[in-house]
């Protein structure tokens, strides 16, 4: 197989991976920010306030931890069901096992 053949079908795999790539850190960085300000301006209790609950734990722990933590759960779970995309990385692969020359 000549390397410009090779270097298209790879091509198509780099795209692929990278707009995965670019998906997965912006994701990241979202739920990194939203749970480091929420938990930064929130967090803790302040001297004479009573503690807010939600199904038993502080109201902080369950909008800056707890529910960022399950859409990033569900997100990931569409994206690798749904966004990811398997490329194949050397199409003649196939017609040489065959005993067939790849053209």
């Amino acid at each position: 197989m000549s390397d410009e053949v090779q270097n298209t079908d790879l091509g198509d795999s780099f795209r692929q991976s990278r707009k995965e790539f670019y998906f997965m850190v912006a994701s990241w960085c979202v739920f990194a920010v939203w749970t480091i300000s929420y938990v930064g301006l929130k967090g803790g209790q302040k001297e004479g306030e009573p503690l807010q609950l939600m199904w038993g734990m502080p109201e902080w722990v369950v909008f800056g931890i707890l529910l960022p933590w399950l859409f990033g759960l569900g997100l990931t779970v569409w994206f690798a069901l749904r966004f990811m995309k398997d490329t194949d990385l050397d199409p003649g692969a196939s017609d040489r096992i065959n005993g067939e020359e790849a053209k």
